[in-house]
């Protein structure tokens, strides 16, 4: 992963790594993926917004690339809902040990 930071905001990206040491198996399908990545900007208001580029092929043949993509919307929409609520939990045990209260 790379982390940039420009002065539009902060930039993760990763890709795909084929190394001999994990060779593709027979067993297992190997999926693709290509360039994807975070990107986080100030907004004007002062919050920060996220955009999350996602570029997969799981080269399954016998499941549509249509079908993964549009079921993948949900994948990442979950894991984002997630991601916020976890951000959320974290921010407010920050607000109570500041305030002297204790997490139980």
């Amino acid at each position: 992963a790379v982390v940039s930071t420009q002065s539009t905001g902060y930039y993760i990206v990763s890709r795909d790594v084929h190394d001999p040491i994990k060779p593709p198996s027979g067993k297992f399908p190997r999926g693709y993926n290509g360039p994807c990545g975070y990107v986080f900007f100030p907004a004007l208001d002062g919050s920060v917004k996220l955009a999350y580029v996602v570029n997969v092929d799981l080269k399954l043949p016998l499941v549509p690339q249509k079908v993964i993509n549009s079921n993948l919307v949900d994948v990442v929409h979950g894991f984002h809902i997630a991601l916020r609520n976890r951000i959320d939990d974290h921010l407010e045990a920050k607000r109570r040990l500041s305030r002297g209260q204790h997490l139980g």
